[in-house]
């Protein structure tokens, strides 16, 4: 917030005014490793804009074929090789664990564990919730170091 604060005083004021939800990544209400997905009606949209002036049926067979040969596309792809967001995931996987080596992990009950980090911070992960007080866990939906610090020692 400093570096913001150095562009421009009126930032901080005008983001806390619209809310956290609006402009934070860790109150946003979707979740999906971190990757951005378009609306499917614009997406139909766009590739329709020159059927528009052809007669119904006309346009009913090139939607039919425009879904066909997206269903097509997109079973290949999966049935492939890891997909980018896979290979995300696996590093952000990767990377957490490395750092949760380093954390010492203390149960409260048996859903709850406080984690331990380096500097002393502490943060609270609850397993049946998926949850970590540091939000990556429910942001992201892949463990965080914190989450996989307690999986790793339970």
């Amino acid at each position: 917030m400093r570096e913001i604060d150095k562009i421009d005083t009126r930032i901080i004021p005008y983001l806390q005014k619209i809310g956290y939800h609006i402009w934070s990544r860790c109150y946003a209400p979707t979740r999906r490793y971190t990757m951005m997905t378009s609306n499917i009606a614009e997406s139909i949209n766009v590739a329709l804009k020159s059927a528009r002036t052809l007669p119904i049926t006309a346009m009913m067979v090139g939607l039919r074929s425009l879904v066909q040969k997206w269903a097509w596309k997109n079973i290949n792809e999966a049935n492939g090789t890891f997909t980018q967001v896979t290979i995300d995931a696996k590093t952000m996987l990767r990377e957490n664990f490395v750092w949760a080596i380093k954390f010492h992990v203390f149960p409260v009950n048996t859903i709850l564990y406080q984690v331990v980090v380096e500097d002393n911070r502490n943060f609270q992960v609850n397993q049946i919730e998926k949850t970590c007080e540091c939000k990556r866990f429910q942001q992201n939906e892949i463990p965080c170091a914190h989450a996989i610090a307690v999986f790793a020692k339970t």
